[in-house]
């Protein structure tokens, strides 16, 4: 007599055959994707290389480093501003967390530029 009467299976999986088309090809959209990840990793790279691997606001007295360095907009992106090495410095994680939390501060130290603020080529 089997205990576990109610787990077993009553009937059995049955999986209608879906045709799937094999190009060897990724769709363009795929393609789009890759060329824009690759554009960003020579953006990020280049930003890197422009700062010399190290944190743009250790020494402006924002305290002491920690965390991986990461890319910040001087002009945010949600402002139009463009994912370009002139739009871009390298912080660390903690400085990251710190511009966003004193906009003030990093705007005098010039870690932060407004829409308005920019002339009417782009540039700031």
């Amino acid at each position: 007599m089997n205990r576990h009467r109610g787990l077993e299976r009553r009937t059995e999986l049955r999986r209608t055959p879906t045709k799937a088309r094999r190009t060897g090809r990724l769709p363009a959209k795929s393609d789009k994707r890759r060329l824009d990840l690759a554009r960003r990793q020579a953006v990020i790279l280049a930003v890197l290389e422009r700062d010399g691997c190290t944190c743009r606001a250790k020494d402006l007295g924002f305290g002491p480093c920690w965390g991986p360095l990461t890319p910040h907009h001087l002009k945010k992106a949600s402002q139009g501003g463009p994912f370009v090495p002139s739009n871009l410095v390298t912080l660390c994680s903690s400085h990251n967390t710190r511009v966003e939390d004193e906009p003030t501060r990093a705007r005098q130290l010039g870690l932060v530029v407004y829409a308005w603020e920019a002339t009417a080529d782009g540039s700031h």
